[in-house]
């Protein structure tokens, strides 16, 4: 009986550990922005590109804001070489968000013609960007939507700080430190740069928030459970059983066909650059975690198999679409640019010349 007492106790002590690391780590707690219980607990505004107002240039303006849901509309205008407009959730009194907690942002949000919208994360400076002059950190994601999905979730990892914030501040990349998520106080949502000009496009949220990444806790809960409960069976059962002699046995097998690992890898490198390429946020590091191989790896194979860099081979696949987009004369270059992965324009601009010796109209009037 007293065996019987103990062994009961043995089985239920991973329970209990896991009970314990539940509740200190906290897996589901949410911070949620949108929806709120009462009255709205931010600031809301509309911004633009806007320099002049005698000038036309793109337009925000909100259409309904409530506890439940944001609708704005907005229209980019010619007037800007790069335009933008959308809105801002800040936080009364700045009061700082305590995300530093949370892996995922997570937005709920409908739209009518929008197909990338972005997310811009506003951080208060620490005071090592602030003596530089700049108040607050942008960090950003373009949320690629999916044909009749809402909800989408983003690692707060995957946001980056843009190129166009350290040429506004002044400041280079050497200078910054981590993101600290203790400071943040504002979130944007702004327009799609593939609409067409002077089209009115609509948006509404209805929910943001932060979230944790619960996959990695349950794995390892999983997994530490299950290698307890094999320890007490090994130990238990199999220990306790009396020995039994058992006499030899020819064992026998099939031979295993050795498989050429590179060919495989390099296969899958390659089909996941072509289904990526038009990332314009695609590195060797996003590449690591979606095959699984390397930086390093990464390097080799396209060197060996191609003799080009990382660099060299994504321009190669980026420049072969963007010429066969340039056939069709209505699409603009600056659609062409983005579509294909280059988040400025000036920036395709000077990639195509060096590699076709001309620009992409030039290129589009040949052709």
């Amino acid at each position: 009986m007293k065996n019987f007492g103990l062994r009961v106790a043995l089985l239920c002590l991973p329970i209990l550990f896991f009970l314990v690391a539940f509740f200190l780590y906290k897996p589901h707690k949410v911070y949620t922005v949108l929806p709120v219980k009462d009255s709205l607990a931010y600031n809301l505004y509309t911004y633009s590109d806007t320099i002049k107002p005698s000038l036309d240039y793109s337009t925000a303006s909100i259409v309904s804001a409530n506890k439940d849901s944001i609708t704005f509309t907005y229209k980019l205008d010619t007037g800007n070489t790069a335009p933008f407009a959308g809105i801002t959730l800040l936080s009364k009194a700045r009061e700082f968000l305590f995300i530093d907690t949370y892996d995922i942002f997570e937005i709920e949000l409908y739209t009518s013609l929008a197909k990338r919208p972005q997310i811009l994360l506003g951080v208060a400076s620490s005071d090592t960007i602030a003596n530089k002059g700049a108040t607050e950190k942008y960090i950003t994601k373009d949320l690629d939507l999916i044909q009749g999905e809402h909800t989408y979730q983003i690692p707060l990892k995957e946001f980056t700080t843009p190129s166009w914030w350290y040429v506004n501040e002044g400041i280079s990349e050497k200078d910054l430190a981590n993101v600290d998520f203790t400071r943040l106080h504002m979130i944007n949502i702004q327009n799609c740069q593939l609409i067409a000009r002077n089209t009115e496009d609509k948006i509404t949220i209805k929910q943001v928030r932060f979230i944790k990444d619960v996959k990695w806790f349950y794995i390892l809960s999983v997994i530490l459970i299950a290698a307890y409960y094999a320890l007490c069976y090994f130990f238990i059962v199999v220990q306790a059983s009396p020995k039994q002699t058992t006499e030899k046995i020819e064992i026998r097998y099939t031979p295993i066909e050795m498989v050429n690992h590179s060919e495989l890898d390099l296969d899958k490198l390659v089909s996941y650059l072509s289904s990526h390429y038009d990332n314009s946020e695609l590195s060797l590091k996003i590449i690591q975690e979606g095959t699984g191989l390397s930086e390093t790896k990464v390097s080799q194979l396209l060197k060996n198999a191609y003799q080009l860099s990382f660099k060299q081979y994504l321009n190669q696949l980026r420049l072969n679409e963007a010429k066969r987009l340039l056939k069709d004369v209505n699409v603009p270059v600056s659609d062409i640019a983005y579509r294909v992965g280059y988040g400025h324009i000036s920036h395709f601009n000077r990639v195509f010349k060096e590699h076709e010796g001309m620009s992409p109209n030039d290129y589009r009037k040949k052709e």
